[in-house]
Protein backbone atom coordinates (compact mmCIF):
# COMPACT_ATOMS: atom_id res chain seq x y z
CA UNK A 1 0.00 0.00 0.00
CA UNK A 2 1.09 3.59 -0.47
CA UNK A 3 1.52 6.32 2.12
CA UNK A 4 2.11 3.81 4.92
CA UNK A 5 -1.45 2.36 4.75
CA UNK A 6 -1.86 -1.19 5.96
CA UNK A 7 -3.28 -3.72 3.51
CA UNK A 8 -6.85 -4.75 4.29
CA UNK A 9 -6.93 -8.57 4.37
CA UNK A 10 -10.68 -8.56 3.61
CA UNK A 11 -10.21 -6.49 0.46
CA UNK A 12 -8.32 -8.19 -2.37
CA UNK A 13 -5.55 -6.12 -3.89
CA UNK A 14 -6.13 -5.10 -7.50
CA UNK A 15 -3.43 -4.87 -10.08
CA UNK A 16 -2.62 -1.54 -11.68
CA UNK A 17 -4.43 -2.62 -14.86
CA UNK A 18 -7.57 -3.52 -12.88
CA UNK A 19 -7.48 -0.14 -11.13
CA UNK A 20 -7.08 1.65 -14.48
CA UNK A 21 -9.96 -0.34 -15.98
CA UNK A 22 -12.20 0.55 -13.03
CA UNK A 23 -11.18 4.22 -13.26
CA UNK A 24 -11.91 4.23 -17.00
CA UNK A 25 -15.38 2.78 -16.38
CA UNK A 26 -16.05 5.36 -13.65
CA UNK A 27 -14.97 8.15 -16.02
CA UNK A 28 -17.15 6.79 -18.82
CA UNK A 29 -20.22 6.64 -16.59
CA UNK A 30 -19.55 10.01 -14.99
CA UNK A 31 -19.83 11.57 -18.45
CA UNK A 32 -23.31 10.10 -18.81
CA UNK A 33 -26.06 11.07 -16.37
CA UNK A 34 -27.83 7.77 -15.69
CA UNK A 35 -31.26 7.70 -14.10
CA UNK A 36 -33.79 5.18 -12.94
CA UNK A 37 -37.05 5.24 -14.90
CA UNK A 38 -38.80 6.66 -11.83
CA UNK A 39 -36.33 9.52 -11.42
CA UNK A 40 -36.40 10.26 -15.17
CA UNK A 41 -40.21 10.27 -15.22
CA UNK A 42 -40.46 12.59 -12.21
CA UNK A 43 -38.54 15.35 -14.02
CA UNK A 44 -38.75 14.29 -17.66
CA UNK A 45 -38.87 17.79 -19.15
CA UNK A 46 -35.62 18.72 -17.39
CA UNK A 47 -33.83 15.63 -18.73
CA UNK A 48 -35.23 16.10 -22.24
CA UNK A 49 -33.95 19.69 -22.27
CA UNK A 50 -30.57 18.50 -20.99
CA UNK A 51 -30.36 15.86 -23.75
CA UNK A 52 -31.49 18.37 -26.39
CA UNK A 53 -28.73 20.68 -25.12
CA UNK A 54 -26.06 18.04 -25.73
CA UNK A 55 -25.76 16.43 -22.29
CA UNK A 56 -25.48 12.64 -22.31
CA UNK A 57 -28.50 11.28 -20.45
CA UNK A 58 -29.33 7.61 -20.06
CA UNK A 59 -32.17 5.75 -18.41
CA UNK A 60 -31.43 2.39 -16.82
CA UNK A 61 -33.55 -0.46 -18.13
CA UNK A 62 -32.55 -3.79 -16.67
CA UNK A 63 -28.87 -4.18 -17.44
CA UNK A 64 -28.94 -1.64 -20.28
CA UNK A 65 -28.62 2.13 -20.45
CA UNK A 66 -31.05 3.63 -22.96
CA UNK A 67 -29.73 6.97 -24.25
CA UNK A 68 -31.81 10.11 -24.68
CA UNK A 69 -30.59 11.90 -27.78
CA UNK A 70 -32.15 14.24 -30.29
CA UNK A 71 -32.74 12.61 -33.67
CA UNK A 72 -33.94 13.90 -36.99
CA UNK A 73 -37.18 12.27 -38.05
CA UNK A 74 -38.01 12.20 -41.72
CA UNK A 75 -41.21 10.55 -42.80
CA UNK A 76 -40.58 10.42 -46.53
CA UNK A 77 -41.93 6.88 -46.70
CA UNK A 78 -44.96 7.46 -44.43
CA UNK A 79 -47.60 6.94 -47.15
CA UNK A 80 -45.85 3.81 -48.31
CA UNK A 81 -45.57 2.33 -44.81
CA UNK A 82 -48.95 3.49 -43.49
CA UNK A 83 -51.16 3.01 -46.55
CA UNK A 84 -49.22 0.59 -48.73
CA UNK A 85 -48.87 3.21 -51.49
CA UNK A 86 -46.21 2.65 -54.12
CA UNK A 87 -43.58 5.23 -55.00
CA UNK A 88 -45.48 5.92 -58.23
CA UNK A 89 -48.70 6.50 -56.23
CA UNK A 90 -46.94 9.02 -53.98
CA UNK A 91 -45.37 10.85 -56.95
CA UNK A 92 -48.74 11.01 -58.73
CA UNK A 93 -50.55 12.31 -55.64
CA UNK A 94 -47.82 14.88 -55.01
CA UNK A 95 -48.06 16.09 -58.62
CA UNK A 96 -51.86 16.39 -58.38
CA UNK A 97 -51.60 18.31 -55.07
CA UNK A 98 -49.04 20.71 -56.59
CA UNK A 99 -51.34 21.32 -59.58
CA UNK A 100 -54.34 21.99 -57.31
CA UNK A 101 -52.35 24.41 -55.14
CA UNK A 102 -51.08 26.26 -58.24
CA UNK A 103 -54.63 26.49 -59.66
CA UNK A 104 -56.03 27.81 -56.33
CA UNK A 105 -53.17 30.29 -55.98
CA UNK A 106 -53.86 31.62 -59.50
CA UNK A 107 -57.57 31.95 -58.66
CA UNK A 108 -56.79 33.86 -55.45
CA UNK A 109 -58.39 31.18 -53.28
CA UNK A 110 -55.40 30.66 -50.99
CA UNK A 111 -55.06 32.63 -47.78
CA UNK A 112 -51.88 33.28 -45.79
CA UNK A 113 -51.84 32.02 -42.22
CA UNK A 114 -50.38 34.68 -39.93
CA UNK A 115 -50.75 32.72 -36.71
CA UNK A 116 -54.30 33.77 -35.86
CA UNK A 117 -56.80 31.10 -36.87
CA UNK A 118 -59.79 33.30 -35.95
CA UNK A 119 -58.76 35.95 -38.49
CA UNK A 120 -58.23 33.32 -41.17
CA UNK A 121 -61.63 31.74 -40.63
CA UNK A 122 -63.49 35.05 -40.31
CA UNK A 123 -63.35 35.75 -44.07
Amino acid sequence: MTNGEAANPLRPQRTRAERLDKDAIKTQYSLVQTLSPTKARSNLTFWLKAAAGGKDVGILYGDQVIALRPVTVESTDYAMREYGATEADVRSLSHKADEEIHKNRQAGKLKSFTGNIETLLAD
